[in-house]
């Protein structure tokens, strides 16, 4: 005959069992919100078009910004990152050396072939600027790439750390944009991976005056860090970018292990609320205003119920094509400014009009960005990322 106090210590074994196994399953699960994906891969294209139109001068009628204005699009990659991040730590709970191994190896494989592309092709780069719309901005990408290639050892050495972003003019001069101009964003990423790990620590403490003091010190660098000025590179410039994400990060998992509970209804009207205060207070408001649609509508997926109507953006956030987009975003990321300046180059050989110049590049350029994303993706992104698991896990 059993004896029923250990047959009780057995069932309570198994559910306790269960809830661990439920509580990794849902960890795991978390790990994939669609409409986070969705949105890498709208706003690669976003980059890409942006750095198109304002390769040809193409205005944009309103209420868009005009050229598309790329930059916007990489605020809202910003947000998403402190979004993704904080959530990566918070579920894997890894020591540092393995958080900064495998997320050198996310960024770095893919980052240095384009690093090296880029510095093969400076001189054909200069000639396709040289021969296409004469616009302000190309302008300035033809005296950025004659200030690296008149200092072009020093300007590599300084990108193969990545932390070009943070280098003074005095030592190389407009080093966060010279050699892949785009990548000033991959410096402010690595900047963040370097600092967030501790943040979270002493944010997370129990020591209330370290917290606060720390807390202090963030928001001064955010306004008034006096190295800022004009320095996209840095990740003071973008620390409230980075704070948006973190802060949604920590509402979702509250929201998610139903340590908060909120309506649909409710939602409704936070999201709303923010919408309103966001106009109010931030000069910039687009990419914060695209966040926060964005945040609602996988938080609103998070929370439909089964005897709820669908959301009605569901087949949408299920696009292969956009899934598989934001798959290969980051690839689109670094490389699409080598395929323009290749597809400028090869399309000034022929005397087009301005009118089917202009169509050519915005139909080649994103065309030929998505193929070369394919393979950067496959053969170099993808094994980085899993040398770094690979490495990450011979830590402790």
């Amino acid at each position: 005959m059993v004896n029923p106090l250990v047959k009780l210590q057995k069932n309570s074994i198994r559910r306790t069992s269960t809830k661990l196994k439920s509580s990794v399953n849902q960890i795991k699960n978390m790990r994939k919100i669609y409409e986070f994906e969705v949105l890498r891969g709208l706003l690669a294209l976003w980059v890409v078009l942006g750095h198109i139109t304002n390769s040809i001068a193409l205005k944009i009628p309103g209420p868009f910004p005009q050229n598309l204005n790329g930059r916007l699009a990489v605020d809202v990659f910003i947000i998403l990152s402190g979004f993704v991040i904080t959530h990566l730590i918070f579920s894997k709970k890894e020591t540092y050396l393995k958080f900064i191994v495998r997320r050198f190896f996310r960024l770095f494989p893919a980052y240095f072939v384009v690093l090296v592309i880029s510095s093969l092709m400076i001189n054909l780069s200069i000639d396709a600027l040289e021969g296409t719309f004469q616009t302000s901005v190309n302008k300035n990408r033809i005296a950025l790439f004659m200030i690296a290639q008149n200092d072009l050892g020093n300007h590599f050495i300084w990108h193969l750390t990545m932390l070009h972003g943070v280098i003074p003019n005095s030592i190389a001069k407009n080093s966060a944009f010279t050699l892949v101009g785009q990548a000033w964003s991959v410096s402010v990423e690595w900047q963040y991976y370097l600092l967030i790990v501790p943040f979270l620590r002493v944010l997370t403490s129990n020591r209330f005056l370290i917290r606060l003091l720390l807390i202090l010190f963030v928001v001064l660098a955010g306004i008034k860090w006096p190295y800022t000025n004009g320095k996209m590179g840095l990740l003071s410039s973008h620390l409230y970018l980075f704070g948006i994400g973190m802060s949604c990060s920590y509402l979702w998992r509250k929201i998610y292990f139903k340590e908060l509970k909120i309506s649909l209804r409710e939602l409704n009207t936070v999201t709303i609320s923010a919408l309103i205060v966001t106009h109010l207070i931030f000069e910039v408001t687009l990419p914060i205003m695209v966040w926060i649609l964005f945040f609602h509508l996988a938080l609103r997926n998070l929370l439909q119920k089964p005897n709820q109507l669908p959301n009605p953006f569901q087949n949408f956030f299920n696009s292969n094509v956009l899934l598989y987009l934001g798959k290969i975003s980051y690839s689109m990321y670094l490389c699409h400014m080598t395929v323009l300046y290749y597809v400028m180059w090869f399309l000034n050989k022929y005397s087009f009009g301005i009118g089917l110049h202009a169509l050519l590049m915005l139909t080649i350029i994103p065309f030929f960005t998505i193929i070369l994303s394919h393979f950067l993706n496959k053969f170099i992104e993808k094994p980085g990322i899993y040398l770094g698991q690979t490495l990450a896990r011979k830590f402790r």
